[in-house]
């Protein structure tokens, strides 16, 4: 349609979109993560909804108009289709009262993120109409989601990379998670820093922080909860390093905007 914003209808190509993109997501990060710990269990899948959210963001910001509802419909599809393809390649079975629960949580999150998805695009819109802004929470949970399932997924694929080369020892696990935070912190805050409408670093310190006790979050529930977790000096030592790569990055990031900017008032 060319004039999404009055008109009431879904659009079903970014939800096929977001089904896709939700489904490639959820999957990919439920493969590493079992291959990790060698078995499906809670703990991954809350990880993999969290994947749902970043696809809900991405829908919602590349989409033309308002459209909260279509990631939010694409993310049920995703955990649904996710959910065959485990029950048909793995020797997981789902009861009904799981499967409505996953939808559920994906639906949620889903909208969430095509909620976040539509301020960031706001955002931007705004920027060329010449408004300025005090402090724009959008980009903070873009930043904060985006650097948790980055981080996570890396540490999880390098993991997995380990364990094919016999390499897995404690000292490559330390750097394993060192390398791949630092990473994912600081591609979020560059995504954060280049995309976002003025200056953001405060933004992207504030999604630097909140992705970090995202992975915490995810620590207690992965580690089994309050009275058997703990972390290591190593883990401070990390998120405090990845918590820095996201200020880095954001302040990259904004310079390559104004830098890129820039160039095309000089052409």
């Amino acid at each position: 349609m060319n004039s999404k914003n009055l008109s009431s209808k879904l659009e079903w190509n970014w939800i096929i979109t977001g089904a896709v993109i939700g489904t490639l997501l959820t999957f990919l990060n439920i493969w590493l993560m079992a291959a990790h710990v060698g078995s499906f269990d809670n703990p991954q899948g809350l990880f993999s909804l969290f994947s749902l959210m970043l696809s809900g963001i991405f829908i919602a910001y590349k989409s033309p108009g308002n459209t909260i509802y279509e990631p939010a419909i694409g993310g049920s599809l995703a955990i649904v289709i996710t959910l065959l393809l485990l029950n048909l390649f793995s020797n997981v079975n789902f009861v009904a009262i799981q499967i409505l629960l996953a939808q559920a949580l994906a639906f949620q999150l889903s909208m969430i993120g095509g909620w976040v998805g539509e301020q960031l695009q706001s955002g931007v819109r705004a920027k060329e109409e010449g408004k300025t802004f005090v402090f724009q929470w959008a980009w903070s949970v873009a930043a904060a989601v985006l650097a948790f399932i980055l981080s996570l997924t890396l540490y999880y694929a390098s993991i997995a990379g380990l364990k094919a080369t016999n390499g897995l020892s404690v000292f490559a696990l330390q750097m394993s998670f060192l390398i791949s935070s630092g990473i994912g912190f600081f591609s979020a805050g560059y995504f954060i820093g280049f995309r976002s409408p003025g200056k953001t670093i405060i933004e992207t310190g504030v999604g630097g922080l909140l992705g970090f006790f995202l992975v915490i979050g995810f620590w207690l529930v992965d580690r089994g909860g309050m009275d058997s977790f703990a972390l290591e000096a190593w883990d401070y030592y990390s998120l405090g390093f990845a918590f820095a790569m996201a200020l880095v990055g954001g302040w990259v990031g904004e310079w390559s905007e104004k830098s890129l900017t820039k160039q095309r008032n000089e052409n």
